[in-house]
């Protein structure tokens, strides 16, 4: 029956299976897996989310209780009172108890009001003014797509409008990039030689990595954190989304070896 449903019915099927798992890990899988299928995943729409995942033509729209922060009662009250013209009608019609400030400022992060303004900072910043509050206001210049990536981790626990460099690297794909060098944890393999464990990040993905002790014992100097704290990573994105890493070069060497071929083109 569920092979019948995900063959003809793929945006229904593929919402409920979303809006029946709760751990963060297995969303972001699932969302994957419906983009693989030609399924566009949206943050939520203050006008047209309902409490679960939402099918909406070919897309799935966030429900309302996937934004961490929306309260259980909030939910009926904002479905009942829509449909919302700007951050101040709904102000007017939700009871203040069903949009309080932590609830407001969850939808926002999440997206469900970008039908109003797109620009997220702009949007916080007219909630304070609303409520009076005396936070200190953002600067809307500032807002771009890594606060969009930053504040959709926060409250949704997967980045949707905007995804991650890694996200976009294909299984099986060979990669180089400078990276941040957040953490290596070291460890024994079963022949008793050290390996270890990366977190690495670069353009906003945080990247779990693993170099086997035939690599690592040729590279342990360069991934040093107390030494550098980026290096130059080759490796190859494997089925589980981590990275397998083959090679290892130092940052500096490889800008100089940049600058070297750029002044070599000017001359």
């Amino acid at each position: 029956m569920t092979a019948y449903l995900k063959r003809y019915y793929p945006v229904q099927f593929m919402a409920a299976l979303l809006s029946a798992e709760d751990k963060e890990e297995k969303v972001a899988n699932y969302i994957s897996v419906a983009e693989r299928m030609g399924i566009d995943i949206r943050v939520p729409d203050i006008n047209l989310s309902e409490k679960y995942f939402t099918p909406n033509d070919n897309s799935i729209l966030y429900g309302l209780a996937g934004v961490k922060g929306i309260g259980e009662t909030s939910i009926p009250e904002i479905i009942a009172n829509r449909p919302y013209t700007s951050l101040a009608d709904i102000m007017d019609k939700v009871p203040k108890k069903s949009f309080n400030k932590r609830v407001g400022l969850a939808l926002i992060k999440a997206g469900a009001m970008d039908c109003f303004n797109e620009n997220r900072y702009n949007l916080i910043n007219q909630f304070y003014e609303l409520r009076k509050d005396k936070d200190e206001r953002l600067d809307e210049d500032a807002y771009d797509e890594t606060a969009c990536i930053e504040f959709e981790k926060e409250v949704l626990g997967a980045p949707v409008t905007y995804k991650p460099w890694w996200n976009t690297i294909e299984p099986g794909t060979k990669v180089t990039q400078p990276m941040e060098l957040v953490s290596v944890a070291e460890k024994t393999d079963r022949n008793g030689r050290l390996m270890a464990f990366l977190t690495l990040k670069y353009k906003g993905s945080t990247i779990k990595g693993v170099i086997f002790a035939s690599h690592y014992r040729k590279y342990v100097g360069l991934l040093d954190t107390k030494r550098y704290t980026h290096a130059v990573i080759t490796g190859e994105k494997d089925d589980k989304g981590n990275i397998i890493v083959s090679k290892v070069t130092e940052y500096k060497q490889e800008i100089d070896k940049t600058e070297e071929r750029f002044h070599r083109i000017l001359a």
